[in-house]
């Protein structure tokens, strides 16, 4: 986390520490915040398959392609990064079936105002990789995606169709490596 763009000074958790050196492999599954079906058959079908490979998810609790992956998580091994630790009971509350090993934040209060890209800074200095599953040209993939090769991490993107404006293509030209499924990701880690 020392090493990250903008380090944190302090950061607050619920949960067992222990679970950020932990030795398997984390990943970030991230996307649109407007999914449509595929996306989210996607997110659903990846969150299984690679909790099944004992890989543990970070997740934030925005609204999309994340909180998805949150409903299906189930007691598979995650992290929770949120914009303030206050709001972790609320969260629990919402998605009672899930079980987060660690939830953490920079912030205590809600008086401190995090945007959602300095939660992407924790979570790319927590991952070793980030997979795309779908992506809009107004959405803000391209900053997980942005932070990811300046720590290093490695950048997994499936497809998209041609027809439609991505930037999951883009991604892949740019150097994402291209997936299709989660024998591909496990491969690479």
């Amino acid at each position: 986390m020392c090493n990250i763009y903008w380090p944190p000074f302090v950061l607050f958790y619920v949960g067992n520490l222990a679970a950020l050196n932990d030795q398997r492999h984390k990943l970030a599954i991230c996307g649109t915040t407007v999914p449509n079906k595929r996306g989210l058959i996607r997110a659903k079908m990846l969150t299984k398959k690679i909790l099944k490979q004992k890989i543990t998810l970070i997740v934030t609790s925005e609204a999309d392609v994340n909180e998805c992956v949150v409903k299906n998580l189930g007691n598979g091994s995650s992290i929770l990064i949120l914009k303030n630790l206050n709001n972790y009971k609320q969260i629990t509350k919402q998605y009672p079936n899930t079980k987060f090993q660690i939830i953490i934040s920079e912030a205590y209060q809600n008086s401190v105002n995090k945007s959602q890209y300095e939660l992407y800074r924790i979570m790319s200095g927590l991952m070793n990789g980030v997979v795309i599953v779908q992506s809009t040209l107004d959405d803000e993939t391209h900053r997980i995606v942005t932070l990811a090769k300046h720590d290093g991490k490695e950048v997994f993107c499936f497809p998209d169709q041609i027809t439609v404006a991505n930037k999951n293509n883009g991604f892949i030209k740019n150097g994402a490596q291209l997936v299709e499924n989660v024998d591909d990701i496990c491969r690479k880690l």
